[in-house]
């Protein structure tokens, strides 16, 4: 390809469509026929993306739990694009200080998972969310609210637990979760206490996702 210029190699019609990528399942579109490369280029990339596992680790980027509502970008993806110093909660904590400590020190190709700690049955964490509201908002006349907990039959495939081993980043790295399990819950059930005017948006529909924080249009 030395030598070649793009207006040469765009006489040919049907370059986007042979040298272009639409993967539906993950929403991409993955454009190189502007750049000067060949067939063949591109069929060397999709050999190395297959030994390598990138479909997989794309897969992991793109899923999860969506935090980007405007662009639809779950957690992952934002915090990889977050390159300044602005804290991404999830779950009361801030996943950036373990982001970027598998960036400056991870080696190429590994996995690595990161955790809190913080092993508990779902019918610990109610328990927890349960209690932290009787300390912050007792109501004597109702009662403790694990009284209102009911047992219902779980769904297929239903996770009975969340457990992560993170002990490959702390070995390798150093790394260690910055909040345990208790200050982070509290911290997420004071927030939500604290704005009721949010919850009370998501529960009766008219909150739909749109970006929050802009303020209103002038």
């Amino acid at each position: 390809m030395k030598g070649s210029h793009l207006r040469d190699l765009f006489k040919d019609k049907q370059r986007f469509e042979g040298m272009s990528i639409d993967n539906r399942e993950l929403g991409m579109l993955l454009d190189y026929s502007k750049n000067i490369a060949s067939g063949k280029t591109l069929r060397l990339l999709h050999a190395l993306a297959a030994a390598t596992g990138v479909a997989d680790r794309a897969k992991d980027m793109f899923g999860g739990e969506k935090i980007n509502w405007t662009e639809g970008r779950a957690v992952l993806h934002v915090a990889l694009r977050n390159r300044s110093d602005r804290p991404i909660i999830v779950d009361g904590s801030d996943v950036m200080p373990a982001i970027n400590t598998v960036l400056e020190q991870g080696a190429p190709g590994q996995v690595y998972n990161v955790g809190g700690l913080s092993e508990r049955t779902n019918l610990q964490v109610v328990e927890a969310i349960c209690d932290a509201l009787d300390q912050r908002r007792p109501d004597g006349s109702a009662g403790p609210r694990r009284d209102l907990i009911q047992h219902v039959a779980d769904r297929p495939g239903h996770d009975r637990r969340y457990a992560i081993d993170c002990g490959k980043l702390m070995g390798a790295m150093g790394w260690r979760p910055s909040v345990d399990f208790e200050t982070g819950l509290a911290q997420t059930v004071d927030w939500y206490l604290e704005n009721t005017g949010w919850v009370d948006r998501v529960r009766d529909g008219s909150y739909q996702g749109e970006r929050l924080g802009l303020g209103e249009p002038a």
